[in-house]
């Protein structure tokens, strides 16, 4: 019953389908498409967008019974 409320795909977790994803498009524009994707989500809220880190925090709110949850997504250059 228990569930966790921090889910981050970088660790090893309870949720293997949350995982990093490669993408081969430049990572300023991959960080443009994140931005308006989250921008368009109905029930999605940017409340953060940082273009030098490539970083936004999303707050979601569900449809029933109103719950917000937070989200974070970067896009990390590799290495």
């Amino acid at each position: 019953w228990f569930t966790t409320n921090v889910v981050e795909s970088e660790a090893p977790g309870p949720y293997p389908e949350v995982a990093s994803r490669r993408y081969a498009e430049p990572p300023d524009a991959m960080y443009a498409r994140l931005r308006a994707a989250a921008e368009s989500i109905p029930r999605w809220r940017v409340v953060a967008a940082d273009e030098v880190r490539r970083e936004v925090r999303v707050e979601i709110t569900t449809a029933l019974p109103l719950f917000v949850d937070d989200l974070t997504a970067r896009v990390v250059p590799e290495e």
